[in-house]
């Protein structure tokens, strides 16, 4: 029961932040030439499938809520909120995507790696840091050298260690 109630927390909250995203998308991108798609399309196409989901789960777990024998407990649990894995996985993507400008894409990223196997409750201590740490190198390979996407390098001592890595 607060299982649901939980769920349609956070649901409604996702609901709320997509349905802001693609208002501020419509808002922000400059419209398109007659003929030709914008570059705010893509982004609201896919929060408007977002939204639509978002919307369908919210029912199905009204409909759920409904069928169950004890109605009368309608109360949110914090503790099951925060130990939802599904929250702590967006708490360290919000946290991972806060940190990245400051820290660079390499602690950024081997941190987060290293959080979510620990989520997904990988048990074994250096398979974790093996897997981080190649992991992000592939990651940065990929991008850095072979795209050439700039990645960020972080503030500080961060920085210059960054650019020492692309001298190489």
């Amino acid at each position: 029961m607060v299982l649901i109630i939980t769920e349609l927390v956070f649901n409604a909250a996702l609901l709320i932040f997509f349905g802001y995203c693609f208002w501020y998308i419509g808002e922000t991108t400059p419209p398109p030439d007659p003929g030709n798609m914008g570059s705010g399309l893509w982004p609201q196409f896919l929060l408007g499938i977002l939204i639509v989901l978002i919307a369908l789960n919210i029912f199905n777990s009204i409909r759920k809520y409904r069928k169950e024998e004890n109605k009368r407990d309608f109360s949110i649990s914090f503790h099951s909120l925060f130990t939802n894995k599904l929250v702590i996985g967006s708490i360290i993507i919000g946290v991972y995507s806060l940190i990245l400008d400051y820290f660079g894409y390499l602690l950024s990223t081997i941190l987060f790696i290293f959080l979510y196997m620990t989520l997904l409750s990988e048990k074994r201590l250096v398979f974790k840091i093996v897997t981080s740490l190649v992991a992000t190198l592939v990651i940065y390979i990929i991008f850095a050298r072979v795209l050439q996407v700039p990645l960020p390098r972080g503030i500080g001592i961060l920085r210059d260690f960054a650019l020492l890595l692309e001298t190489l």
